[in-house]
């Protein structure tokens, strides 16, 4: 009805626009307090907010004969053996006579050895405990080495907590050691590497020497 050259279509230009820069803010406005109220609940890691972060399924290929290695669909039943590295498909699987080992390296596997179960796990990422303001945080976000905290005394603090303890004693670099090359453990392979490559230098520097 108006055309493109309009003042109504102008003054509707100009509106939208108006509506879109305020939904933004509102869009923006409830995203952070929807963030911090999860952050303060403890329904989410208080470092990025988000509630669980869920790895990427595990791909598993079949090992049998039959199928030819093919990747083991999702939702799927397969079958499994020797702690998991040797998976099977219902194809391969029927195919398997029960008096025969499977022909698979490094391991003996019958029949009867294989476990049953259904293509659909999903891992999450796991959380620690600060010690400190009792936040739960996901390891990956806090840089957690769970080999290093096993033993249930080991007490730990989150980034948010050591970041105010440093503010507070004003502290404006890490506390932590950085490791250096002489801080390496030497090993007789090492001792042997490093002395045959000595070697080898004080003699193309003793060449360059006579040379010059």
């Amino acid at each position: 009805y108006n055309g493109p050259d309009s003042e109504v279509t102008d003054v509707a230009k100009e509106m939208k626009k108006r509506f879109d820069d305020d939904w933004m803010k509102v869009e923006v406005d409830l995203g952070d307090k929807g963030d911090a109220l999860r952050k303060k609940s403890g329904e989410a890691c208080s470092l990025c907010g988000c509630s669980k972060l869920i790895y990427e399924p595990t791909v598993y290929y079949c090992n049998g004969a039959s199928c030819n290695g093919q990747r083991i669909r999702r939702k799927s039943y397969y079958y499994t053996g020797g702690q998991n590295k040797y998976h099977l498909c219902h194809v391969c699987h029927d195919e398997l006579k029960d008096d025969e080992p499977l022909d698979i390296p490094e391991v003996v596997l019958h029949k009867r050895d294989l476990q049953r179960k259904k293509n659909d796990e999903m891992h999450e990422e796991p959380w620690v405990e600060c010690d400190s303001c009792k936040r739960w945080v996901h390891q990956i976000c806090a840089l957690f080495n769970g080999r290093k905290n096993q033993v249930e005394t080991t007490v730990y603090h989150c980034p948010l907590c050591i970041e105010a303890t440093r503010r507070k004693l004003r502290q404006e670099m890490p506390t932590v050691n950085i490791k250096r090359a002489k801080d390496i453990m030497h090993t007789k392979f090492s001792l042997y590497i490093e002395t045959a490559v000595r070697k080898k230098l004080e003699l193309e520097y003793d060449k360059v020497a006579v040379e010059r």
